[in-house]
């Protein structure tokens, strides 16, 4: 058992996967060919709608009973695991029962059935399969099997490619993952070659999608790892590390909550092109809906009608205010206190690299909610350390309620 309580036999530094792990990762897999392929690609061009959901539905069945599966027997619980992740799952399956959204409780599945999971190996396969899927769509929408998808952003008719996704900050959003995913897994390496190729990349996306987000999110990360590796880390020792971390995080947080509260109550000072003009959004579906313990259904669309509002443009993008109003606040508040837990584990050892990547998500999230989809935020497994509190421990072999 390594440091993040993964069985693994190791045999002249060979790894034989065992069928746990490979269950996990099958699973995996199934959900994000689902949710990417299937779910978020023009793939309906070329083997028809019928044949795609299909396609959809048989793999997110395949998910589920793959994952009841791993949780039920090959997993052992002490008293204290198994009584969190009961009450996970309650709130999750009332919440979807609400709101009839499955895309967290796939993502706490996935965490349920990762205790035996290597996170860095899990890092890496979800590289690799993510680079072998978003290459094969792009390679369908060039070859012209399936269309490229031509968008134009409505208030200065710049014209933005999807490269065979069903929107442009799809791809830009993976991009951003991808990049995350990268810098983690060559943390290791001397030199400044993967912050080059990382740049160009993101440059060569932002060309096409012109996903103003995506793109200064995915700069962030860049320009962060890089201060912190080449300056912070020869100058500072941990401990002033630690509270830079944490003033940074707090002041950042008090800032945030200052600038939402102004065009809160001034909406009137939006502009339609900037990312705060989501909060104008969000305090509409406030208004409409309110929120509730399990969520509810909301209405989304660009020819819509929501309560008390004229019809129109209505998507609720913002992460939080989608949790809050179409999740419900019982949801909500584990997810909050799985990411605090989540990051005072991060500090407590010393994993830099990581508490960048999970802050640029939750900025990120201020504009899209996808960021908390597992497929599009591969970092959400390591709540499986809030879960079993397995970063930088051993599991105890001797507690188990439920035989492997």
């Amino acid at each position: 058992m390594n440091e993040s309580g993964v069985y693994i036999n190791k045999t002249k530094n060979c790894y034989v996967l065992n069928l746990t792990n490979f269950l996990f990762y099958f699973a995996y897999t199934l959900l994000f060919v689902k949710e990417i392929i299937l779910d978020r690609t023009r793939i309906y061009e070329l083997l028809g709608s019928n044949i795609v959901n299909y396609l959809s539905l048989l793999c997110h069945v395949g998910f589920w009973c793959i994952c009841i599966f791993i949780i039920l027997f090959m997993q052992r619980y002490t008293i204290r695991e198994l009584l969190v992740v009961l009450a996970l799952l309650a709130f999750f399956i009332l919440s979807v029962y609400s709101s009839k959204i499955y895309v967290l409780f796939d993502a706490l599945l996935l965490v349920i059935c990762s205790k035996k999971i290597d996170f860095d190996r899990y890092i890496k396969y979800s590289f690799y399969i993510q680079t072998a899927c978003v290459c094969f769509t792009i390679l369908l929408s060039l070859s012209g099997l399936i269309g490229q998808g031509v968008f134009v952003r409505g208030y200065d008719g710049t014209i933005r490619y999807a490269l065979g996704f069903n929107h442009p900050n799809t791809l830009a959003l993976l991009v951003f993952q991808w990049v995350c995913q990268y810098l983690y897994l060559k943390k290791d390496n001397a030199g400044i070659k993967r912050f080059i190729f990382a740049s160009v990349l993101t440059l060569a996306t932002y060309v096409f999608t012109d996903s103003n987000t995506g793109f200064i999110m995915t700069i962030i990360i860049i320009v962060c790892d890089f201060i912190y590796e080449k300056l912070f880390n020869k100058l500072f020792g941990w401990n002033i590390m630690k509270r830079i971390i944490k003033t940074v995080l707090f002041v950042g947080s008090i800032v945030l909550i200052c600038v939402i509260r102004y065009y809160w109550v001034n909406p009137d000072k939006l502009e339609a092109q900037t990312l705060m003009a989501r909060i104008n959004l969000a305090k509409k579906y406030l208004t409409a809906y309110g929120i509730n313990l399990f969520g509810q259904q909301v209405v989304s669309g660009n020819d819509v009608i929501i309560p008390g509002f004229q019809r129109g443009y209505y998507f609720l993008d913002n992460a939080y205010a989608w949790l809050l109003i179409n999740i419900g606040v019982v949801v909500t508040v584990c997810i909050v206190v799985g990411y605090v837990l989540y990051i005072k584990n991060l500090l407590r050892n010393k994993n830099w690299n990581l508490i960048i990547a999970v802050t640029a998500y939750l900025i990120y999230a201020l504009s899209e909610r996808t960021t908390m989809m597992i497929v599009f935020n591969s970092l959400l497994v390591g709540f499986g350390s809030v879960v079993y509190k397995k970063f930088g421990q051993t599991d105890n072999k001797n507690e188990g309620i439920n035989n492997e």
